[in-house]
């Protein structure tokens, strides 16, 4: 199986600044191992929403963002070892 080469469109977050809740699409051409983790402006971990082997397809994941504190966040995704950051705004 062939490194899975992330494009800005394979992965998206909506929405973005988000409030109560966040929606994760991945779309794979194949299937492969995904993770995605959330990180705050401190670098600490405060959320692994998926970490397992994703088969082709769409795949959306939605996470409670309500409880985290307003602010800059991290989502930090990696798709058959290509990792990428994305940044999120937490509002109330």
């Amino acid at each position: 199986m062939g490194k899975h080469l992330l494009n800005a469109s394979a992965i998206y977050l909506y929405p973005n600044p988000a409030y109560n809740s966040l929606s994760i699409h991945i779309s794979l051409e194949e299937s492969v191992a995904v993770r995605a983790s959330l990180f705050n402006s401190a670098g600490q971990k405060v959320s692994e929403v998926v970490n397992e082997e994703l088969k082709a397809g769409k795949h959306r994941f939605e996470m409670n963002v309500r409880m985290l504190p307003t602010g800059a966040y991290m989502l930090q995704t990696e798709v058959n070892g290509v990792s990428t950051a994305w940044k999120l705004l937490i509002t109330d």
